[in-house]
């Protein structure tokens, strides 16, 4: 009987003798290890490539900190692509119509270079960074990346900050207002590449940021008319600004007011809605590519005359008074106005950006990448 219990009971001191040892193996801490093991974590610590992997993927760093106020463009340039900005001496711009390369061009010395190569579009400013939309083929890289980007304003710190097919990029003060048609809305994200957020879905164009607020001019909630909304800029619920439906979902801001097209029978006309009064008044004449300027607005307009004389780029007073023609153009789109200049797209055969001075009415290009000297 003696020999018979003694047997377990030995078995069991054993086992559990045993579990104990596993369980400090698995959780002891490199400082606890003997001393003949201590050369192996040296060793790691002191490897060049486990040290700091972020080197290896720039695009995982975390954004500089930026002080940011205001726009980073006028919304109507980014409405017409957002080609061009300024930030003396120099005019970063895309060197070919509605997408292109980045470039930038000292207007004291004329002087031209190439920042980043890619097909790119809506071009923003702010506290020495730019941030613009599109996609980026590196020749190191299988696939192009495509999205918002930022970047120092000499092409050095090159950033992806949000994948996604990007339309009409708007920086103002620390936030970007985007459309992504990839997932398909209207947007907001911070200037580091966080806070993203949903403002109004299953919308693809035709908003305005004007007295922050956000204007929309869209088919909401699928219906089959398309009206002007209105909602704060963190988002909400959009608010009908008009009764009246319209005719596409172009939005023109111009001064603190937006324009745009009735769907009125027998009208080519426009409705002007000034968005600090509440008021609305009438355009006689439905213009397209408004950009604004100091006091001013400049526009191409079809002209009704059967010579088209009247066909051309025009300027007026925000309220439509004081109006001349500037150039007569049989075409011309995408006007943007930026430091006393007008750029603008005319299906150039080269693809250049066309550029006219509104007061002297020169006329010249942008330059091609291919144009500029290595």
């Amino acid at each position: 009987m003696k020999k018979k219990w003694m047997f377990p009971f030995l078995m069991a001191v054993l086992l559990i003798v045993a579990a104990g040892c596993g369980k400090s193996e698995s959780v002891d801490p490199p400082g606890n290890e003997p001393k003949e093991e201590e050369p192996s974590v040296e060793t790691s610590s002191e490897n060049p490539e486990t040290e700091e992997p972020s080197e290896e993927n720039p695009e995982e760093e975390k954004p500089a900190a930026l002080s940011l106020e205001g726009f980073g463009n006028t919304m109507s340039n980014i409405i017409n692509d957002g080609m061009a900005v300024y930030e003396a001496p120099y005019l970063y711009h895309m060197d070919s119509m509605i997408t292109g390369n980045i470039l930038r061009t000292n207007l004291e010395t004329k002087e031209s270079e190439v920042l980043v190569e890619g097909q790119f579009s809506f071009l923003n400013y702010g506290d020495g960074t730019l941030f613009f939309a599109g996609s980026y083929y590196p020749e190191e890289a299988t696939e192009s990346s495509y999205g918002i980007f930022r970047m120092d304003t000499d092409g050095e710190n090159l950033m992806l900050l949000q994948k996604g097919y990007i339309t009409d990029l708007l920086l103002y003060d620390e936030y970007l207002y985007f459309f992504n048609s990839d997932e398909g809305g209207l947007f907001r994200l911070k200037y580091d590449g966080t806070e993203e957020t949903l403002l109004v879905k299953d919308v693809y164009e035709g908003y305005a940021l004007v007295n922050d607020m956000i204007y929309l001019n869209n088919y909401l909630d699928g219906a089959s008319e398309s009206y002007v909304y209105k909602l704060p800029l963190t988002g909400g619920t959009p608010e009908k600004v008009d009764e009246q439906d319209t005719f596409g979902t172009d939005l023109f801001p111009t001064k603190g007011s937006i324009l745009y097209e009735p769907r009125v029978n027998g009208s080519r006309g426009m409705t002007r809605f000034n968005t600090e009064n509440g008021q609305f008044s009438q355009l006689d004449k439905a213009i397209s590519g408004v950009t604004e300027a100091e006091d001013f607005i400049y526009y191409y307009w079809s002209g009704r005359r059967q010579d088209k004389a009247d066909q051309g780029i025009y300027k007026s007073r925000p309220d439509g008074s004081e109006e001349e023609l500037l150039l007569q153009v049989q075409i011309a789109f995408s006007l943007n106005y930026v430091n006393g200049k007008l750029y603008y797209h005319n299906n150039d055969e080269k693809r250049r950006i066309s550029v006219l001075d509104p007061v002297t009415l020169e006329q010249s290009f942008l330059p091609l990448m291919e144009e500029v000297a290595p």
